[in-house]
């Protein structure tokens, strides 16, 4: 039997190396697939603990953390997929006439 979490572990590895081939090795390749992979992860486990919790200081102080994580997510995501769109626009300019 697969264990889940290490399917989506694998899934996101063999992401974030597409991705680092496509930008011509143009990022930290270990940063990203330490972000993609283990954020989501931390982001649910808070989201479980917002639910749960009863207090309105610890639940606005759980809010602030989870929306911090979307948003680094989010644009550690949107830097490498930039990267892979400008190293292929690049090419697709200036290698059109060789």
């Amino acid at each position: 039997m697969i264990n889940p979490l290490t399917v989506y572990r694998r899934w996101v590895s063999n992401y974030v190396n597409r991705l680092y081939l496509l930008s011509g090795y143009g990022f930290n390749r270990d940063f990203v697939a330490v972000i993609a992979t283990y954020t989501p992860i931390i982001i649910v486990a808070l989201m479980v603990a917002y639910a749960l919790t009863l207090v309105s200081t610890v639940r606005n102080a759980l809010l602030m953390v989870i929306i911090v994580l979307l948003i680094d997510y989010l644009s550690v995501l949107m830097y490498a997929n930039a990267r892979v769109y400008v190293r292929s626009s690049h090419f697709e300019r200036y290698l059109v006439n060789t």
